[in-house]
């Protein structure tokens, strides 16, 4: 019931948005309220689910796992940070007569909606409405990729719509093939559509068409996630988003993506008795998503751009432990909290940063820490969790990744491990630029004295949360709880 309460607050705040006398304040209000309202209503709804005090939900239409149920509390508070950055991002913007009022409406139409798509594509157990769900993630969000209306945005937008769009397509085409194997097995009519009873029916499963339905769903969804070499929209698109969508799209969206796509693998591992054929996939796309980002990153001059990247990098970090079996399955769900918190600050930083230095190019932003001390230090401290120095949950993510991984997949592992210090060290190469660099001519030279704001306490309070989360991980304690919320993946 109370999902269906937070579906509804949704839909209200996207079409309160639409009232023609909605100022540009009221507007941003509005969306922070929904925002706070549904962050209630999921951990009220969910939270008992998520900690093991009730039993995990199933009903005609949706499924509340214990991972679907952290999976749904990490939508609704990134929600409520991208609000609360979004009252002084907007602000800024309108103040400077960068967005009218038409398109911040927009903004808070389609970022309600946006959240919306991803609930439902989380919580979804018939497969119909989780496909739905993702491709409306796309349309609801191509519109924020276009929102300032520049050339690159537009291009951005329709590169991303078309990959996308057609990546979920190729997942439709595998939904239809293990649909049709359901029905062989003896699944009737739209039972062959739903998760929780494909499931139930594993053992009768013709073994070769599941494979030739997960061959195209990872393609599909594996293009939502960005995995190479299906990664080409993300760059672009996460780049020329509002910094606090951009954090959304990069934190939250490509879990999503990931979710499902591991609910399928589930379904494929039951079918074959055995999860070796899928992690083989995994693993190997895993090591390519690490790789080919952590060589392009080290030549980006867009720091937006950067991080969309290192975005791409930790998704072929996710797909590799995925890979590792439950162990690995752990490792995944620490990195993906972790990537969360962690990447989402940065690019709220990103956002900061752009409305006072007024580029992304590196070479026309320097001396930040001098500049612009609040958020280069929150900035700092973001990306060294990010790449995982200790006390961050990133750490104990990585050292997963490499004593598992060695011992199964020595060679990939190694390759993996490669990328993802090669990675490491650009990104702090960039951000030393970025620091510490003595300013040039060509700079915006008149930046204003900085002053603390909302942005700076949202990168401090995710920071604080993922400093809180690393230790708990770190002295063991939160291992027991995780490990049980893993160990969904092992068997959805």
């Amino acid at each position: 019931m109370l999902l269906f309460l937070a579906f509804g607050i949704l839909l209200l705040a996207a079409l309160l948005s639409l009232l023609p006398k909605m100022s540009g304040r009221s507007l941003r209000w509005t969306g922070l309220a929904s925002s706070v309202l549904i962050l209630c209503a999921i951990l009220w709804s969910v939270g008992p689910v998520l900690l093991g005090w009730t039993d995990p939900r199933l009903t005609s239409w949706w499924e509340v796992s214990r991972f679907a149920s952290l999976m749904g509390i990490l939508v609704a508070w990134l929600y409520v940070c991208a609000m609360l950055v979004s009252l002084h991002y907007l602000h800024v913007e309108e103040r400077k007569g960068i967005v009218s009022i038409r398109q911040m409406r927009l903004y808070m139409v389609c970022v309600p909606l946006f959240v919306l798509s991803m609930l439902a594509a989380i919580f979804a157990d018939n497969v119909g409405i989780l496909w739905v769900a993702l491709e409306s993630t796309t349309l609801s969000t191509t519109l924020l990729v276009s929102f300032y209306g520049k050339k690159s945005s537009m291009e951005a937008a329709w590169k991303y719509i078309v990959i996308c769009s057609t990546g979920i397509a190729l997942g439709l085409f595998g939904i239809l093939i293990l649909g049709y194997a359901g029905a062989q097995a003896g699944l009737q009519e739209a039972s062959a559509f739903k998760i929780s009873l494909l499931r139930g029916a594993t053992g009768s499963m013709d073994q070769g068409i599941v494979m030739w339905a997960f061959v195209f769903l990872f393609i599909g969804f594996g293009t939502k996630i960005g995995l190479v070499p299906m990664h080409t929209w993300l760059p672009d698109a996460h780049s020329k988003t509002p910094s606090p969508v951009s954090a959304m799209l990069s934190g939250i969206l490509l879990n999503v993506a990931f979710f499902t796509l591991l609910r399928f693998k589930g379904i494929v591992d039951l079918t074959l008795k055995s999860g070796a054929w899928t992690d083989q996939f995994f693993l190997v796309f895993g090591v390519l998503t690490i790789l080919l980002p952590s060589i392009v990153l080290l030549s980006q001059r867009n720091y937006k751009r950067m991080l969309a990247y290192h975005s791409v990098e930790h998704m072929g970090i996710m797909a590799f432990l995925a890979g590792l079996g439950p162990l690995g399955m752990v490792g995944f769900t620490i990195h993906m909290i972790g990537h969360a918190l962690s990447k989402s600050a940065l690019f709220f930083g990103a956002g900061e940063l752009l409305q006072r230095f007024e580029s992304t190019k590196f070479h026309l932003v320097h001396d930040v820490l001098k500049r612009a001390p609040r958020t280069g230090l929150l900035f700092l401290a973001a990306a060294l969790f990010l790449i995982g120095v200790p006390p961050s949950g990133l750490f104990l993510s990585e050292y997963v990744l490499v004593g598992t991984g060695l011992v199964a997949h020595p060679f990939l592992s190694a390759a993996a491990l490669a990328g993802i210090t090669m990675a490491g060290l650009g990104l702090m190469r960039h951000l030393f630029e970025l620091l510490f660099h003595p300013t040039i001519p060509e700079e915006k030279q008149d930046v204003p004295v900085e002053t603390w704001n909302l942005t700076h306490t949202v990168m401090a309070l995710q920071l604080g949360i993922g400093l809180i989360f690393g230790l708990w991980m770190l002295s063991g304690q939160g291992w027991p709880l995780l490990s049980s919320v893993s160990a969904d993946l092992l068997s959805l």
